[in-house]
């Protein structure tokens, strides 16, 4: 796998720092035991999640490099009006840092902290790989208010990260809701690596509109795009499942490339041109074998099966 060279800017502008989330959850959030008043509702999580290096770098080539780890900690308040937190509601955002980089020792900073309704807590694991950061209730609210359709969608916390070596692997984030609260987003990841090529290829076709499916699969979340012989592209979203279906028109011309890109990354690419793939535009083929019966006194010309191969990147 080739390692990420190098790092997309910062998605968005002026992100929202974790204090202001916590208070964003703290007053959206729906209940556990106690009762939600109006229906509002909530949605928790963890997304979004970006590592970019901070200026002048602009890559992690160079261990030392700093840089800026970013998530959304949380979705969505949905209109409603009102709920109610009790005692004991907890939520709990962790993540995971792989091989060749570690949180700054900054990165629980102000997170430890008494709250008027709230605690905060933060702790990073001794080799500094595994941050992890909670609220919990400690009083009764009742009747906390939001506004209706109130988001806090754009809000992203920001911590600091250090290069310690090669980068290779994932970042991977979890979220725990307490009972009662609407997880959206349990979990979130970012590789530093390049996804796989696509693999368990499979056409099928033509349907009753002239159309061909191709299917495969590929890494959760990557974005798969194929290329036929005359340029044309089209691009489907590999599902949850690690699977990927996309339609394709009578026009499709093999051999197809076939990449997925994940995290900005892309894959080498598969060649694939397989029946019941077309060899040619229809039309043309239909004139070719017109011809060729002519030719050969009306012997049925019949197509070679050609198996899918992975090209190798040199």
């Amino acid at each position: 796998m080739g390692i990420r060279p190098t790092r997309r800017k910062l998605l968005g502008a002026g992100a929202a720092t974790l204090a202001a989330a916590a208070l964003a959850i703290g007053v959206a959030g729906p209940a556990s035991a106690a009762t939600s008043i109006n229906g509002g509702t909530t949605t928790g999580g963890i997304g979004a999640l970006s590592v970019t290096p901070s200026a002048p770098a602009t890559d992690f080539s160079q261990p030392g490099t700093l840089g800026t780890l970013s998530f959304r900690p949380y979705d969505v308040a949905s209109p409603g009006g009102r709920v109610d937190f009790v005692v004991g509601d907890t939520q709990t955002w962790r993540i995971t840092l792989p091989a060749g980089i570690e949180f700054g020792a900054t990165a629980c900073d102000w997170r430890n902290q008494p709250g008027a309704f709230f605690d905060m807590s933060c702790t990073l694991s001794p080799d500094r790989k595994v941050w992890t950061h909670s609220y919990r209730y400690k009083v009764d609210t009742p009747g906390s208010n939001f506004s209706p359709g109130a988001s806090t969608e754009a809000a992203r916390t920001n911590l600091p990260v250090v290069t310690t070596g090669p980068l290779s692997g994932k970042v991977l984030g979890t979220y725990t809701a307490y009972a009662g609260l609407s997880n959206g987003a349990p979990s979130a990841s970012f590789s530093f690596d390049a996804p796989g090529p696509v693999e368990n290829l499979n056409a099928t076709g033509p349907d009753g509109t002239g159309e061909y499916t191709l299917e495969g699969t590929g890494e959760a979340g990557a974005t798969v795009t194929i290329t036929d012989d005359n340029g044309a592209l089209w691009t489907t979203p590999v599902d949850p499942d690690g699977t990927w279906k996309r339609k394709l028109p009578t026009t499709v011309k093999p051999p197809l490339t076939i990449t997925q890109t994940l995290d900005g990354l892309t894959s080498t690419p598969v060649t694939y041109d397989t029946e019941p793939l077309p060899i040619m535009n229809p039309a043309v083929a239909l004139g070719v074998l017109a011809l060729a019966g002519a030719v050969v006194g009306g012997t049925v010309l019949a197509r070679r099966r050609r198996a899918a191969t992975a090209t190798a990147a040199v």
